[in-house]
């Protein structure tokens, strides 16, 4: 079994102290992200999918920081062409969106900013990942 960057990603990452967009805390989010890393169906997918978690429509939660540096971690790995692509959807929304207004009240008022920060970090392993989406 192989070992995954971005789930050895999420473990650096205290999940109770983070905001979600379900109400609860971030505690459930590395194994909704496991999920998708292993989705190979429609209804997996669904099950998977982080809007309503990082995200609800294109605003962000606090938990959307850390979940883009493993999205860009996951991106390194060997996936399906499926999951790859909903990664980088999934990493769209997260550069792309801005902190809800409950986030900016509670003190975080650009997640964007910081996912964008995030997705940077990692912008070498997107190249990569342009063949698929230029297909």
């Amino acid at each position: 079994m192989s070992v995954s960057p971005a789930l050895i990603q999420a473990e650096r990452i205290d999940w109770s102290s983070l905001r979600c967009g379900c109400g609860q805390t971030g505690t459930h989010i590395p194994e909704k992200f496991a999920t998708l890393l292993t989705a190979t169906s429609s209804r997996e997918f669904a099950e998977a999918s982080l809007e309503g978690h990082v995200y609800v429509q294109s605003l962000l939660f606090e938990v959307a920081v850390p979940v883009t540096a493993m999205i860009v971690a996951a991106l390194h790995e060997r996936t399906s062409d499926e999951v790859r692509l909903r990664l980088l959807d999934e990493l769209g929304y997260c550069v792309g969106g801005e902190s809800r207004w409950t986030e900016i009240e509670a003190g975080a008022p650009e997640i964007e900013i910081d996912c964008q920060i995030a997705a940077r970090e990692g912008i070498w392993a997107l190249t990569g990942n342009m063949r698929l989406v230029m297909r």
